[in-house]
């Protein structure tokens, strides 16, 4: 398990070449995710069980960089508010990428709702997926 309370912002920005991010952070300690953490990561193949089990998380911006977000990602993080993703194109995901997330909505850009809600594995989450110019009228105090 990994002991981390938080992530420095900028820790991957020199790691053009990493591929894999099993596991990173299963277990961790944190609330949140530096948005742009994963920016420079374009090579990622494997993002399955990165942030499994991390039970404090509140909420996630999905990494922008990478098209494959695999099995078990985000599964397993009750405390979940919100998920953003400012990605147009749905994320190729697993039935259980988002598994356990304490049922939260997830904002995608308002012209992608259609395009989330109806693609594989999505379609188990349409009822979840809002557009993004919901997000400031259910989050007021948030960052849009």
């Amino acid at each position: 398990a990994c002991e981390l309370t938080s992530i420095p912002t900028g820790l991957f920005d020199n790691c053009t070449e990493v591929t894999n991010f099993s596991r990173c952070f299963y277990f961790s300690k944190f609330i949140s995710i530096p948005v742009g953490l994963f920016d420079n990561c374009t090579k990622v193949t494997n993002f399955s069980n990165c942030f499994s089990y991390c039970r404090l998380l509140i909420y996630v911006e999905l990494p922008i960089s990478f098209s494959d977000l695999g099995k078990d990602a985000f599964s397993n993080c009750p405390k979940l508010k919100y998920i953003k993703s400012k990605k147009a194109v749905p994320y190729t995901i697993q039935s259980s990428t988002f598994s356990n997330t304490n049922n939260c909505p997830i904002y995608v850009p308002d012209e992608s709702v259609d395009a989330y809600r109806t693609a594989t594995n999505w379609t188990e989450l349409a009822d979840r997926i809002k557009p993004m110019s919901q997000f400031a009228i259910d989050f007021p105090d948030e960052a849009v």
